[in-house]
């Protein structure tokens, strides 16, 4: 049973690709928009930027509000029935996700149709859409927070049709804009995600689509996993787990490829501002590599994933990959009754092709592209337990931590996540020669024995 269960753990290599996106950016809003001029359609797009700018400025306001007809009433009269309902449904999901705080940054206006001279309309009437009427398109950048989550804003973009009313003159006057499509843009959000299930606890939000028994098991496996993070780092932050129904669907929320996602269970990701620690990250979870992961398999996997999240929301300095991935590698294979070299398989096999390493993995073998990303984790894994087995594993902790923004570092270090984490090695009683000694060590007795 043993081996079957091995083959199942790594199978999948549980890739923690923490995912630093660019700061989620200013709530005060800009709009991207011909300055005002002397012609007519300068004016004209210097108004209607504005007019969108409110129009989308009350939308989001009604999320918070909880204001679902205030939300619907920004689609244009002539909006279908099934736009409706999605657009519905997106509110729905919003609110029950407890999304909040939200701001507009940016509008930029892509396309718009040239000025109407048609008579303005009085202020009594309101004039249809004309569908035959070409749509002016902008692209709207907000931020938001998860109530009770997050600490920081996330970013979100949409791409916009805007109807074109009849009746507004050369002057921008007549009736304000109204929506046609509200489409995301770079990235799916969770709320875009048909058939979410939202689950809140103390401790996780779990945004999943499918069935109640899967929601149910993430929430059972994302408590387990807690309980392993805490039992080391000492705390196991607050936690928002996505779910998405397919691979392709992961890729999106990640800004990925489809294809980039084939060996990968799961990503934690989310904004990273130096010096600060962060503050809305996601665990995704992909669907086709998490259904070929055994029970245990999952509760690796998470575990993995949660220990980067909580290590992320506590600490400010990212940290070299082989100690930020090995300790991750620890925390999730503490409690798995496994043998050493079974769990390090494919960093064996590649010290049998090639001969022992001469220095800690680097950043570059934990490409993909690579080829050699599984070796790497199990390589990664055997320095960091190295650590633990000779100083403990509340000094391992505490190596860490001061690697991540606990040692104050010398200007010279600033930026250098390696020469940082040598401090914090000397500090912690050793050195970086002796622990690539004692890890080349480890793996000769397991590639002998």
């Amino acid at each position: 049973m043993l081996p079957a269960l091995a083959t199942a753990l790594l199978a999948v290599p549980v890739v923690a690709s923490c995912t630093a996106t660019s700061g989620a950016g200013s709530p005060s809003s800009t709009v991207d928009r011909p300055a005002a001029g002397a012609t007519a359609s300068l004016r004209v797009s210097a108004a209607r930027a504005d007019e969108i700018t409110a129009l989308l400025t009350d939308r989001l306001g009604a999320v918070t509000r909880g204001d679902r007809a205030a939300w619907l009433s920004a689609l244009a009269p002539d909006v279908g029935q099934t736009v409706r309902t999605a657009q519905g449904l997106i509110f729905d999901r919003m609110r029950a996700m407890g999304v909040t705080d939200l701001h507009v940054v940016s509008v930029s206006l892509l396309s718009e149709p040239a000025p109407s001279t048609a008579t303005p309309a009085t202020a009594t009437t309101t004039p249809p859409t004309d569908p035959a009427m070409p749509a002016t398109r902008a692209r709207l950048t907000a931020t938001y927070r998860l109530a009770g989550f997050d600490t920081s804003p996330r970013t979100f973009v949409v791409d916009l049709a805007l109807a074109a009313q009849q009746g507004s003159d050369a002057t921008g006057a007549g009736p304000g804009p109204r929506l046609r499509s509200w489409d995301p843009a770079e990235r799916l959000q969770p709320w875009d995600l048909d058939g979410l299930r939202v689950r809140r606890t103390a401790d996780a939000l779990l945004l999943v689509v499918g069935s109640e028994a899967r929601l149910d098991e993430l929430t059972r496996r994302a408590r387990t996993a807690a309980g392993q993070v805490a039992a080391v780092w000492g705390r196991s932050e607050p936690s928002v787990w996505v779910a998405p129904g397919t691979d392709d669907d992961a890729a999106r929320l990640l800004g990925r490829t489809g294809a980039s996602m084939a060996r990968v269970a799961a990503v934690t990701d989310g904004p990273l501002e130096p010096g600060v620690p962060a503050g809305a990250d996601r665990i995704v979870i992909v669907p086709s590599p998490w259904v070929g992961l055994s029970g245990v398999g999952r509760d690796v996997v998470l575990t993995h994933e949660l220990t980067h999240a909580s290590v992320r929301a506590s600490t400010t300095r990212t940290v070299p990959s082989w100690l930020a991935e090995g300790f991750a590698e620890l925390v999730a294979y503490r409690s798995v009754a496994l043998p050493e070299r079974e769990v390090v398989a494919p960093a064996l096999d590649l010290v049998s092709a090639q001969g022992p390493p001469s220095s800690l993995p680097a950043a570059a073998d934990f490409d993909p592209a690579a080829g050699r990303l599984a070796a790497a984790y199990g390589l990664s894994l055997l320095a960091v337990r190295e650590l633990a087995d000779r100083q403990g594993t509340a000094a391992l902790v505490r190596l860490y931590r001061e690697a991540a923004g606990g040692l104050a570092a010398p200007a010279a270090s600033l930026g250098d996540a390696e020469a940082i984490t040598d401090l914090a090695l000397v500090r912690a009683g050793t050195d970086r020669a002796t622990l690539v000694r004692q890890w080349r060590a480890r793996i000769a007795s397991l590639t002998t024995s």
